[in-house]
């Protein structure tokens, strides 16, 4: 997998105009370290982030990830971040529900 040019290209162009850009890139992609590292050699950060939907998936994402600290969203989030602590040894929590939009300072 290598990096689109345009993304590339739109790097340069805001690092360009404001100095330094912190670069973040979120998709189920990054759970993969190798694909994780070739941002990182552009100074770009990759956090994995998933949407699937069965059980099995899920967990099988989260361990490949390697994360430290998951937040799950969607149907039995609560659930599943519970499972995830108690059974994995993972710190995870649910993201609140609701129809307003927070910023991260809530979740750290």
């Amino acid at each position: 997998m290598g990096i689109p040019r345009d993304t590339t290209r739109l790097i340069r162009t805001l690092r360009s105009k404001y100095g330094s850009v912190r670069v973040v890139a979120l998709s189920g992609m990054y759970a993969k370290r190798s694909r994780a590292s070739q941002l990182g050699k552009l100074g770009i950060d990759a956090i994995p982030l998933s949407s699937h939907s069965d059980f099995p998936g899920l967990v099988d994402f989260v361990l490949s990830s390697g994360a430290r600290f998951v937040y799950t969203v969607y149907g039995n989030a609560a659930k599943f971040a519970k499972y995830l602590r108690s059974e994995l040894g993972i710190m995870a929590r649910p993201l609140p529900g609701g129809h307003g939009q927070l910023t991260m300072d809530y979740f750290l």
